[in-house]
């Protein structure tokens, strides 16, 4: 570092400087972006598939879900934590006129948000699979999903791995939540 700085030093012309710059500035880029795409990788070939199955499929409002978390590990790792998260989001557009001019607005809207208690499944050897079952009550006074042009409700399930040494990973995973049925 001290002989680019030198060398920065006693450039002569402006493409001296630049020549530098930009040698300095590849190798920064290497000792840097060099290790975090080798974990990325490594993360992403040692996670394995995760996959989420719930029961029943489309939970109504006030019923309670069984979600299964399975996690099928390429290689040994530690499996530190598997969280999950259920979030209902209502999306609005809206259009405002000004001056002859229409403009679009949007607004986003937390309605419900739950985390599950974090299970801590330990070490995995393959072909060993971690399967944790997670339970939750949709809110029966929560909102049904509604799709509509200016306007959404979306329910999302999001699992997140944290596994030893690696980076987390997320899934998010959409469902349906039908509205209450009315018997008469």
């Amino acid at each position: 570092m001290r002989a680019l700085l030198s060398n920065l030093l006693l450039a002569e012309s402006s493409e001296d400087i630049v020549a530098l710059v930009t040698f300095g500035a590849l190798i920064a880029l290497a000792l840097v972006g060099v290790p975090l795409v080798w974990k990325s990788i490594q993360t992403s070939r040692l996670t394995g598939p995760i996959a989420i199955q719930f029961d029943p499929g489309s939970p109504r409002l006030g019923e309670t879900c069984r979600a299964r978390v399975t996690i099928r590990p390429t290689g040994p790792v530690v499996v530190e934590a598997i969280d999950v998260r259920i979030c209902a989001v209502e999306r609005i557009h809206w259009k405002v006129r000004t001056n002859n001019q229409s403009q679009t607005r949007s607004e986003v809207a937390l309605l419900f948000d739950l985390q599950l208690p974090t299970r801590r499944p330990g070490q995995v050897l393959p072909p060993q699979t971690v399967a944790e079952i997670f339970e939750f009550t949709i809110p029966s006074a929560g909102p049904p999903s509604f799709q509509a042009p200016m306007n959404r409700i979306a329910w999302t399930v999001t699992v997140s791995v944290r596994m030893a040494g690696l980076n987390r990973t997320d899934r998010v995973y959409p469902i349906t939540v039908p509205p209450l049925r009315v018997v008469s």
